[in-house]
C-alpha cells in the first residue's frame, strides 16, 4: 500500500485507489492522476461535512468508484455499504482493510485498519487528543482508545493533530493519551 496523505492509500499491485474521508476533492483527484492511480472505493469515518463532504461530489465526477463504505446508522452520504466492527474489506488485488467500530463521537464512527499496518482515526483520536463526545459516553470513548491502543505497537496512526482540544480531554484520557504518544512518537 502507498499512502499519498492523511486521505488516500493506493494498492500497489494493481494502482486502485481508496479515499478516506474526501473533502477537497480537486487535490484527491489530481493525486490519483499523478501517482496513475484509480479512485475505486471511498471510506468515510464518519458523517459529518468535514469528513464525507465530498463523497457525492466525488461519486459524480469519479465513475470509476463502485463502493462508499460508512460506519452502521451514521447516515454518511452517498454511503453504498455500511459496516461495522470487524468487517473487512480489498483495495484492489492486495490490500487489506479492516473495520473497527468506534462510536461516540457519532453513532456510527469507524476507523480503518490499512494492511494491518495503518489506522485511519477520523475524529475518534487525534495525535494530541480524542474527537469530541458528541453523541457518546466516556466509556465508548475509553474502548475505542482500548481498541486502537489494542493494535500492533508498530501501527503507523494517521491522526490529525489539533491541539485546541487537547485541553479538553477528560482524566481518565490522559493515560491512554500518554500511552498513545509514547507508541507513536516515543
Amino acid at each position: 500500500m502507498i499512502c499519498l496523505s492523511n486521505t488516500t492509500s493506493i494498492d500497489n499491485k494493481s494502482k486502485k485507489a481508496a479515499v478516506v474521508d474526501p473533502v477537497d476533492v480537486e487535490a484527491i483527484q489530481k493525486a490519483a492522476k499523478d501517482n496513475n492511480a484509480e479512485i475505486t472505493t471511498i471510506l468515510t469515518t464518519h458523517s459529518h461535512w468535514d469528513h464525507a463532504g465530498g463523497n457525492l461530489q466525488l461519486v459524480k465526477e469519479c465513475s470509476t468508484i463502485d463502493s462508499v463504505f460508512g460506519g452502521l446508522k451514521d447516515e454518511v452520504p452517498g454511503v453504498t455499504h455500511e459496516v461495522g466492527d470487524g468487517d473487512s474489506l480489498m483495495i484492489g488485488n492486495g490490500t487489506y482493510v479492516k473495520v473497527l467500530f468506534t462510536p461516540c463521537h457519532t453513532p456510527g464512527h469507524v476507523c480503518y485498519y490499512v494492511d494491518n499496518a495503518h489506522v485511519f482515526t477520523g475524529d475518534t483520536m487525534f495525535v494530541s487528543g480524542a474527537g469530541n463526545f458528541n453523541t457518546g459516553t466516556p466509556e465508548q470513548m475509553t474502548k475505542a482508545f482500548d481498541k486502537i491502543l489494542g493494535l500492533p505497537d508498530d501501527t503507523v496512526s494517521i491522526a490529525l493533530v489539533v491541539l485546541k482540544y487537547a485541553k479538553d480531554v477528560p482524566d481518565f484520557l490522559s493515560i491512554h493519551l500518554s500511552t498513545y504518544q509514547h507508541r507513536m512518537f516515543g
